[in-house]
């Protein structure tokens, strides 16, 4: 897979993204370790759904407010927060992704909640 909805999948293992991680850069695509994911299909899916979900913030927000308000605030929960996906910003990012893909049933509303 070297795309996903459009969007450009760059294979990477700076960092955390080699355990699992990944980033979504808007006009640049998803960096995420293939290999990490490579016997993960199911985890694989949902986190790319989630990645995508940042580039829909990115196109109803604008990039100046994606890159200088969500993606400095998301930074800042993946490092420190105690549960990265309950920031507003991940929230908000799965929400708009839950409904871009129709609200589908195999949606994994633990690890990805979206807003009610």
């Amino acid at each position: 897979m070297k795309s996903f909805e459009g969007v450009r999948i760059i294979d990477s293992k700076l960092g955390a993204l080699k355990h699992g991680a990944a980033l979504a850069l808007p006009g640049k695509g998803i960096y995420i370790s293939l290999d990490f994911y490579g016997k993960r299909p199911k985890r694989f899916k949902q986190l790319l759904r989630h990645e995508f979900g940042h580039f829909l913030q990115a196109k109803k927000h604008g990039y100046f407010y994606f890159y200088f308000v969500i993606a400095l605030i998301s930074l800042i929960s993946a490092k420190f927060a105690r549960v990265h996906q309950h920031t507003w910003t991940e929230r908000e990012a799965n929400t708009l992704a839950y409904n871009y893909f129709n609200q589908p049933d195999d949606w994994d509303l633990e690890h990805y909640p979206v807003n009610e």
